[in-house]
């Protein structure tokens, strides 16, 4: 679900993603983040400076740095965008970085600024300090592309139809059982997802899907499921409001 948060101009930061094989999510979090109209256009001279890993908001290194080098990164990171609207840390094999490194960059973590992001790869996010992954978001790629695929449940299947329906007081009896625990409520939402996007975002879907795709990221920060759900669940169910009472105005 990452590709979709960066589509709708979401870049999710501090960002810790796990996986073997992350080189190509990594070049499209660059382009959708640095270039000027932040839609990985192609185009553009940041677009293009991207591809040729030479962009002047583009500050990459390898997670076993040095101190000195993660200080001078730091430093430079804390200076305003040359040219993007933000500036991008990348920091790759962190499952290489020394506690001390770990250590250093968490002081940054604790006092973000809007004008930075900071992405952490890794093959494996336990090795990272509980500290540091606490104020990340976590994003793995393999378990999130297996779980989006699966297919949906008979429950699953029954709660997409209640959510494309709007049926609100039986969807929340029946979503209940899906939200004791934040793995499996995470898994639940994505293939849902997955669902309303192969079908076109149907009914009410077409409220919901952004929605939650936060809900998703508040879960990886550790929210809790139905406090995620029921924001998001209200926010959709706004804004479709907002659009009925918006049509019927401009019908008079």
């Amino acid at each position: 679900m990452l590709i979709e948060c960066l589509k709708r101009k979401s870049f999710p930061s501090p960002l810790l993603i796990e996986g073997r094989e992350l080189s190509g999510i990594l070049l499209d979090y660059k382009r959708f983040a640095l270039c000027e109209t932040q839609t990985a256009c192609g185009d553009c001279r940041s677009c293009k400076q991207v591809l040729k890993a030479f962009h002047p908001d583009l500050l990459e290194a390898k997670g076993d740095l040095k101190m000195e080098e993660l200080r001078s990164l730091l430093h430079r990171l804390r200076q305003k965008p040359l040219q993007s609207k933000a500036r991008l840390l990348c920091l790759t094999e962190f499952q290489m970085a020394s506690k001390q490194v770990q250590n250093a960059l968490l002081k940054t973590l604790e006092e973000p600024l809007e004008s930075w992001l900071i992405v952490l790869s890794t093959q494996s996010a336990g090795k990272a300090l509980p500290t540091l992954r606490s104020r990340c978001l976590v994003f793995r790629m393999g378990s999130e592309e297996s779980e989006a695929k699966a297919p949906l449940s008979e429950l699953e299947a029954e709660i997409f139809e209640l959510i494309q329906e709007e049926r609100d007081w039986v969807l929340q009896q029946k979503i209940e059982s899906c939200l004791k625990k934040r793995e499996q409520s995470r898994s639940v939402f994505s293939r849902l997802l997955q669902k309303a996007s192969e079908k076109n975002y149907p009914g009410h879907w077409l409220y919901l899907s952004e929605p939650l795709l936060e809900a998703i990221e508040q879960l990886d920060r550790n929210l809790n499921p139905k406090t995620c759900w029921e924001f998001a669940w209200t926010r959709s169910l706004q804004e479709a409001k907002k659009l009925r009472f918006s049509g019927r105005r401009l019908s008079l």
